[in-house]
């Protein structure tokens, strides 16, 4: 992730490494509820980190 400690409602960016080309499934574990994202290795998914408690850690 390019920013573990992101204010409310910013974006992050993910990017997973490993085999060229191959896709991921990452799960976020929100408080209301869990988020799925997938996407593909090496390339960058923008993820929207809402509101989160304070003290959060990513």
């Amino acid at each position: 992730m390019d920013n573990t400690k992101p204010k409310q409602n910013l974006i992050i960016y993910l990017k997973v490494k490993g085999l060229p080309n191959g896709s991921y499934k990452s799960v976020f574990h929100f408080k209301s509820k869990d988020t799925v994202y997938t996407g593909t290795i090496g390339k960058s998914k923008a993820v929207k980190n809402g509101r989160q408690p304070k003290g959060i850690k990513w």
